[in-house]
């Protein structure tokens, strides 16, 4: 078994409907989107529950082994995929515009620079209809930055973005430009490790407006600024 078999255990399906999940329809309800563009399929999490839902759903996904995850977890609840595959520096080759973009998972930090990830943030931004949202998020590189927790020292509640029990990541070395994940199958031992591109909540907001957004709203866990969360979200109005 790989770390690509064995995500979405890590994710934990069940117990992230119950967080993400609502969270999403508010934000995108309120805001009117219906048509939304989800860069990050991954297992399909997220696509499949806005499918679900009655949103107008287009993928993302360059990486073959997520792709047929999700199309397989599709097929088993009848539905199906629209996927595309572009780099997210060149995102807007898309051709269309939508209400809502989202880069969910903690997945930009997977970039090589900060340069990149405002690079990507401007291709989102132009795949935005005028008045559009983006949502974004990322693990509290604020706090994996201050405190330098490794393996058991490691803080993670397990009730956000990636909530299964069967699959641990912790870090196994912290510097300022660079954290490793480890993660550990209780069934098949170590499974594979990712390296992040680290950065400060606020360095994220930064990069936002650098690329054009504007009234950016964070929230930690899925309520309004939490400092102390496991996670960040954030909402940019193009």
């Amino acid at each position: 078994m790989d770390i690509y078999s064995l995500w979405s255990e890590f994710v934990g399906w069940g117990q992230r409907s119950r967080t993400e999940t609502p969270f999403l329809i508010d934000i995108l309800s309120r805001n009117g989107c219906r048509s939304v563009i989800n860069a990050a399929l991954g297992d399909g999490f997220t696509t499949i529950k806005l499918l679900g839902k009655g949103f107008e759903v287009t993928s993302n996904e360059i990486d073959p082994r997520y792709e047929a995850i999700a199309r397989k977890k599709a097929a088993e609840r009848g539905l199906s995929l629209d996927v595309t595959h572009n780099n997210w520096l060149g995102f807007s080759r898309v051709g269309k515009k939508f209400d809502a973009v989202l880069c969910l998972g903690n997945s930009l930090c997977l970039l090589k620079s900060k340069g990149e990830i405002t690079q990507a943030l401007r291709e989102f931004r132009t795949t935005l209809k005028e008045g559009g949202i983006l949502i974004a998020d990322q693990r509290n590189f604020d706090y994996l930055l201050d405190e330098r927790p490794l393996r058991g020292k490691f803080r993670y509640s397990k009730h956000y973005v990636y909530c299964g029990d069967s699959v641990d990541g912790y870090p196994i070395s912290v510097s300022d430009d660079n954290i490793t994940f480890e993660y550990r199958h209780k069934g098949e031992g170590i499974i594979g490790n990712f390296n992040m591109l680290p950065y400060r909540r606020e360095e994220f907001i930064e990069m936002l407006r650098k690329a054009g957004f504007s009234e950016v709203e964070w929230y930690g866990d899925y309520k309004k600024r939490d400092i102390n969360a496991d996670f960040f979200q954030f909402v940019a109005r193009r």
